[in-house]
């Protein structure tokens, strides 16, 4: 899919949503894993609701029952990013979070046009990550940084196929992600993004989407389609 949008920094430069990723693979330490299950399901715990298909939860960790462990994971992350791409993460926030999946549809995380997310799956199956229909294959210790304003989405098929009519009685398996949200100018090379001082494409604003369905972002909220209206009724 053509892929024209950008974003606007705080800075008052711009720069392109891009579709490229960065990958690597580290397959995590049994006590990591636990780690972050544990976390994961005490969070979890404070939900009444269980995981539906096709949800996501996300979690940052640091309070105090996970201080530890938001210690650990962040540090045991950050030094998998410095060793396979050699990122200067010095000035890094500590922040870590895990985030728990029963496959995921189309969407995008259009919060900080700054900021880059690295997700570490640490647990579950096999698994397709897919960047505006590009497909990479994911399985536990693949570690992917990526443009969270990029649609994307996660699914356990050969190809993407979401109807949210049966969402609610689908039985997707669980996947499992150690996530950090990181300066977007430390790894901007990595996933060839360059500022310009004027946008090149139609601005991602809130006042637009992405259709679950196609996967396509576009510019106004009449985006949505009647499946997604089902989804959430």
């Amino acid at each position: 899919m053509k892929l024209d949008a950008c974003v606007a920094l705080a800075n008052g430069q711009f720069r392109p949503v891009v579709d490229d990723r960065a990958l690597a693979h580290c397959r995590p330490d049994d006590y990591i894993t636990q780690m972050a299950k544990e976390s994961c399901a005490h969070l979890a715990s404070t939900n009444d609701e269980k995981l539906a298909p096709f949800a996501i939860e996300a979690y940052t960790l640091g309070g105090k029952k996970t201080r530890d462990a938001s210690q650990e994971l962040y540090a045991r992350m950050r030094q998998e990013v410095e060793d396979q791409w050699g990122v200067d993460t010095s000035e890094w926030s500590q922040s870590v979070g895990v985030l728990q999946c029963r496959s995921a549809p189309y969407h995008h995380d259009p919060f900080n046009p700054d900021v880059a997310y690295i997700n570490w799956y640490v647990d579950g199956p096999a698994a397709t990550f897919e960047l505006n229909g590009k497909p990479t294959v994911l399985e536990p210790g693949s570690i992917v940084v990526f443009d969270p304003f990029c649609p994307h989405a996660l699914y356990y098929g050969k190809t993407y196929d979401f109807d949210a009519t049966p969402a609610s009685t689908a039985n997707p398996p669980t996947s499992l992600f150690v996530t950090l949200e990181v300066p977007l100018a430390d790894v901007a090379y990595l996933l060839n993004i360059q500022t310009m001082p004027k946008p090149n494409a139609p601005l991602m604003t809130s006042q637009g989407g992405v259709d679950p369905i196609s996967g396509k972002w576009l510019e106004d909220k009449e985006y949505m389609s009647s499946a997604h209206e089902t989804l959430h009724a």
